[in-house]
C-alpha cells in the first residue's frame, strides 16, 4: 500500500514571542508557534468579510532555537510541514486531541530575519 500524501504549507503571522521548551526525559528543545492566517471571504449577503484561522506549529531542535532567536510576535513566516495529531489524557482522565503542523521548514519573511530554519532529523 502506498503512503498517503501529507503536506501543509502556510503563510501567516506569529501571534506571540516563541519560547524554548525541553521535552521531558530526552531534553530535546522545541517551541510551539501559533500562526494567524487571514483570508477575505464573501458573506452570504454579498458583503466582504474576513476569515481568521489560528494554527499551532511545532518546531524541534536547532529549528526551535532559531525561531526563538529571530521570531517575535507579528513576525511573518512561511511554514511547510506535516499535519500531526497530538493525543493526551487531561488531569480529569478525559482523552483530548488536537491537530498541529510539525514544521519541516520555516522561512522568516521579515527583512530583519531573512533566514530559513530547516528541520533537523526527526527526534526519536
Amino acid at each position: 500500500m502506498a503512503d498517503d500524501f501529507n503536506l501543509v504549507v502556510l503563510a501567516g503571522v506569529v501571534t506571540h514571542d516563541p519560547e524554548i521548551t525541553y521535552e521531558e526525559g530526552s531534553g530535546t528543545p522545541f517551541t510551539t508557534l501559533n500562526i494567524e492566517i487571514r483570508r477575505s471571504i464573501t458573506n452570504a449577503d454579498g458583503s466582504l468579510g474576513e476569515c481568521i484561522l489560528h494554527v499551532d506549529v511545532i518546531a524541534w531542535q536547532s529549528q526551535a532555537e532559531l525561531c526563538t532567536q529571530f521570531l517575535r510576535a507579528r513576525s511573518r513566516v512561511l511554514v511547510s510541514g506535516l499535519l500531526d495529531l497530538r493525543r493526551w489524557t487531561d488531569k480529569d482522565g478525559t482523552q483530548q486531541s488536537t491537530l498541529r503542523v510539525r514544521a519541516r521548514r520555516i522561512q522568516f519573511l521579515d527583512k530583519r530575519a531573512e533566514l530559513t530554519a530547516d528541520a533537523p532529523a526527526e527526534p526519536s
